[in-house]
């Protein structure tokens, strides 16, 4: 294990966004290149929001960037709507917010309408002894990528945003409800106890009597207390009331889990193809199965490709039309299924406005523009990588290597064997 630390200062930790197009130039959309310092992209919004009117359903952003960092990365404000134009804009002045460049754009920026993200990071106080094994695991990152796998970052406070996707894909709605607002779940206050010994006493005065404490709730939360005080015990119209950007937060979080399943129980290397794997083309970002009865020859024609990077073996986000693996890789994609308690066609008719297609993702990724630097006690890193993935795996890689960081998933979550 190497030891190192990392954002001792939120300068050590920076994030570029590589964007999927360039702003046009012209349309009713302003679209700003912020760096911000020490503030989730959330939070950003929310205050220009406050600065510039509007609803946050104005503003448009492609991905999330960390928070104890400086990142920089476009946001989309809907200009004709708030009556707004640049000067608005250019007069700006928040802390720890600088608008570096502003363009138009006839449409509102989309969630994941980017590449990828840039970052430089610098690890601190690394041990003399370990950086020979460190720049060996640098090496091992540009030859053969890290593992993709999500991580504790995608399952919310205390790991528990799976089980809620699991209410949601059961169609238990006061199940949902009830895990919502538990304390594993939602951190006490006096008026989350009181929304929560509403909800489980099924008291219809006492959840007519939530209105009165909505607005000390955090704000999902005050919006169900609201509906449950218009419509007692209703607990599909009070979960209809949430946002489905909550709604699907919590999909996402068991798709991932069956995701990470996967990963951590491959047998094989993550990029040794297999006949029945499911591969994914890196550059297009499609996928096509590896028919089972594949010759030798042309398993090694895929291997090579393989080795070359451009594809590599997927896992499952589980949804109404994945594309299923078979032979030794589907029997394991659907142990994971059985684990977690996730059957795909479950999918199918979950209304709310919630459709989860499915997808697949490649269970390893490049690490493009790889660098590593010397300075003093420090090793300062720079790269690229796709969306979706995360800077705290290849950290993770680096301290452990990728045996014992895939190893470490099954780990942490024992219940999946």
């Amino acid at each position: 294990m190497i030891g190192f630390r990392t954002r001792v200062r939120h300068e050590d930790f920076e994030v570029e966004e590589v964007s999927g197009f360039e702003p046009q130039g012209q349309g009713d959309h302003l679209f700003l290149w912020i760096e911000k310092r020490g503030m989730a992209t959330t939070e950003l919004v929310a205050r220009l929001a406050q600065a510039l009117g509007g609803k946050s359903a104005d503003y448009g952003y492609a991905g999330r960037k960390d928070a104890r960092a400086v990142t920089r990365q476009w946001i989309s404000v809907d200009a004709k709507a708030l009556g707004i134009g640049e000067a608005e804009v250019e007069a700006l002045e928040l802390d720890d917010v600088r608008v570096l460049r502003v363009s138009r754009h006839p449409r509102k920026l989309r969630r994941s309408q980017h590449r990828g993200n840039r970052f430089r990071l610098r690890l601190t106080d690394l041990d003399e002894t370990n950086l020979p094994l460190a720049l060996e695991r640098v090496e091992e990152l540009r030859a053969h990528g890290m593992p993709n796998h999500f991580g504790p970052q995608r399952y919310g406070y205390r790991g528990m945003s799976p089980e809620l996707g699991r209410r949601l894909l059961a169609i238990d709605h006061e199940g949902y409800l009830r895990e919502l607002v538990a304390p594993r779940q939602t951190p006490d206050t006096p008026q989350i106890t009181e929304l929560r010994e509403a909800i489980h006493a099924r008291d219809e005065a006492r959840q007519r009597g939530l209105r009165a404490i909505r607005g000390k709730l955090p704000r999902d939360l005050g919006v169900l207390a609201a509906q449950l005080a218009r419509r007692p015990n209703d607990w599909r119209s009070a979960l209809r009331a949430l946002p489905r950007s909550l709604l699907g937060i919590h999909l996402s979080a068991l798709q991932s889990r069956v995701f990470d399943h996967v990963l951590a129980h491959r047998p094989v290397a993550l990029g040794r193809v297999e006949r029945g794997d499911v591969l994914f083309l890196h550059e297009k970002g499609a996928s096509f199965l590896v028919p089972t009865e594949s010759t030798d020859a042309e398993l090694a024609e895929l291997q090579a490709r393989a080795d070359a990077f451009e594809l590599s073996p997927s896992g499952p986000l589980p949804g109404r039309k994945l594309l299923a693996a078979a032979g030794a890789p589907g029997r394991r994609e659907a142990e994971a299924f059985a684990a977690l308690q996730v059957a795909p066609d479950a999918f199918r008719g979950l209304g709310l406005g919630l459709d989860q297609r499915g997808a697949r993702r490649p269970l390893r990724v490049p690490v493009a523009e790889l660098e590593a630097a010397r300075e003093g006690r420090d090793l300062v890193l720079s790269f690229r990588l796709p969306r979706g993935s995360y800077a705290t795996t290849l950290l993770d890689v680096l301290r452990a290597g990728t045996e014992a960081t895939v190893a470490r998933l099954q780990s942490e979550h024992p219940e999946d064997r």
